[in-house]
């Protein structure tokens, strides 16, 4: 593996977190992976960086640095929305269960109309 290529690497992750003050619990992790379809990509607080090329490495490191900051800061969106479906979910099956039980009840009625 290219030392120089990996020490660039933390040096710009350094860079970045001093000049943001953001992500300061990120680390790097580079795994040039040329058969994966992914260049990089954050799990956890580890950045995860598969390009080979040093250049293009530290283009990745960048792009993935400002992605999981954008992703932190819209986190209480997709929060608030998967919560708001869960409710409308419950809500929208209760509905259908009370309309469904009503519509037994009808059934029942006209068949017991039919037979009487």
């Amino acid at each position: 593996m290219n030392s120089k290529t990996e020490l660039k690497l933390h040096e710009e992750l350094k860079r970045l977190q001093q000049i943001s003050k953001l992500g300061l619990g990120l680390r790097i992790a580079w795994v040039p992976s040329p058969e994966k379809a992914l260049s990089g990509e954050v799990k956890g607080d580890i950045i995860y960086i598969y390009e080979e090329d040093g250049q293009k490495a530290i283009e990745v490191l960048r792009h993935e640095v400002l992605d999981h900051l954008v992703s932190k800061a819209i986190e209480p969106y997709r929060m608030v929305t998967n919560e708001l479906i869960k409710l409308i979910n419950r809500v929208s099956y209760e509905k259908k269960e009370e309309i469904i039980g009503a519509l037994c009840r009808l059934f029942e009625v006209k068949r017991q109309e039919d037979q009487g």
